[in-house]
């Protein structure tokens, strides 16, 4: 009598739960209405690609700014060292101060390639296939040469410049190397004012400049490539940024203290 009363209990909560899970089924016409109602419609994904624009154009310059700012920390310390290497010249010749070219020093004429080869900084010496960082400001695309002039004629062959007033003569003539005159650092008359070492460029304002590895305003060659500023150390070893120049395309380049380091005649 068990037996038969267990078997309908069994039957009757089978049968519940075949209701149950049959009344939980949608009808096709409820199934297409939800799974259309779960999708995206084509105005819906326009906001959505819209509002994604929105916040590119906003957050990308940061991204930029921050990115630039970070090469230009690069740069600065790239002359930092080349800040130290100055003065590490001035304490191994007698004061005397470098100058941008003409040196023989295992053959070498630029001051870059006599900076390395005279272990002033820790970088092999450069060639046409090999540069170290070092010489590379981070900002540069490297990209503009001269046509006819050796990688280390061009602003590509590096892109620092020494001033070219620490040992030559106070003169609007085109060389370094012309009236060359030795100077003592311990008698530069603004130390923390006067550039040593600086960003150079090929300058939009006069793409047929003979950079060479100087540095000077005659020739708009600081090269302004850090937001409009270009960063330089002076001959105390600090670095500095700034916007701007004395003396821009001036034939008489050398008539402020960022360029002389003692007074011109």
């Amino acid at each position: 009598m068990s037996t038969t009363s267990d078997r309908s209990s069994v039957i009757s909560n089978q049968y519940r739960l075949c209701r149950k899970d049959t009344s939980s089924l949608l009808s096709p016409t409820s199934y297409l209405k939800r799974k259309t109602a779960s999708r995206f419609t084509l105005i819906e994904l326009l906001v959505v690609i819209a509002i994604i624009a929105i916040l590119a154009a906003m957050l990308l310059p940061a991204l930029n700014k921050a990115r630039d700012r970070a090469k230009s920390i690069q740069c600065t310390g790239n002359l930092k060292t080349f800040g130290y290497a100055v003065l590490s010249y001035c304490d191994t010749y007698q004061d005397f101060m470098p100058r941008s070219t003409g040196y023989d020093v295992e053959g070498y004429f630029y001051w870059q390639l006599a900076f390395a080869a005279l272990k002033l900084v820790n970088a092999p010496v450069p060639n046409d296939k090999s540069i170290s960082a070092i010489f590379l400001c981070p900002s540069d695309p490297m990209t503009r040469t001269r046509d006819g002039y050796s990688v280390w004629n061009t602003y590509r062959g590096t892109t620092y410049g020494m001033n070219r007033y620490l040992s030559v003569n106070y003169s609007s003539l085109g060389t370094s190397s012309a009236g060359y005159i030795g100077r003592k650092i311990t008698r530069a008359q603004w130390p923390s004012k006067t550039c040593s070492i600086g960003d150079k460029w090929v300058p939009p304002a006069l793409p047929t400049a003979d950079v060479q590895a100087d540095l000077r305003a005659r020739n708009y060659i600081p090269g302004e490539r850090h937001s409009n500023n270009w960063n330089y150390t002076t001959l105390d070893g600090s670095v500095k940024s700034q916007k701007g120049y004395a003396c821009r395309g001036n034939t008489y380049d050398y008539g402020d203290e960022l360029w002389a380091p003692t007074y011109w005649k």
